[in-house]
């Protein structure tokens, strides 16, 4: 994981469906900051919320990371662990296995929803997503 810049805000949550509004919160607040439109920062937030949502343990903690760049911003969610959403992640030409063990593809949204991302390794069976949004 990248070492956070000035230009960066961290919160580190409860792992849990109702950390979602306060990590849509500090996405929006640095947002506001950099002049991102509202369909970007709608995309990066349903991003992050759509992670968050497939977790299978809400054990832990997440940390969200926002940093405000030259081309716009790129948001890192670690403390992830579901192997499901790792694996998709990581193998961007596959296609899911039959039946989806997801409700939704998670690699289709995210490809939609973000310019890029890609899976960090983390320490065990934990991992983050970095996802980056170019708003210039």
């Amino acid at each position: 994981m990248k070492e956070p810049s000035p230009e960066s805000v961290v919160l580190r949550a409860p792992k849990s469906r109702g950390s979602i509004p306060l990590l849509r919160l500090v996405i929006g607040g640095v947002a506001a900051r950099r002049k991102v439109g509202v369909d970007q920062l709608d995309d990066l937030q349903l991003a992050v919320e759509t992670l968050v949502v497939e977790e299978r343990s809400y054990e832990g903690e997440l940390v969200l990371t926002v940093t405000a760049g030259a081309v716009g911003l790129a948001v890192t969610l670690a403390g992830l662990c579901s192997p499901e959403v790792k694996a998709l992640l990581q193998d961007h030409g596959a296609r899911p296995p039959q039946p989806a063990p997801l409700i939704i593809d998670v690699r289709m949204l995210l490809g939609s929803l973000v310019d890029a991302y890609r899976v960090i390794e983390e320490e065990g069976e934990r991992f983050a997503v970095e996802l980056e949004k170019w708003t210039s």
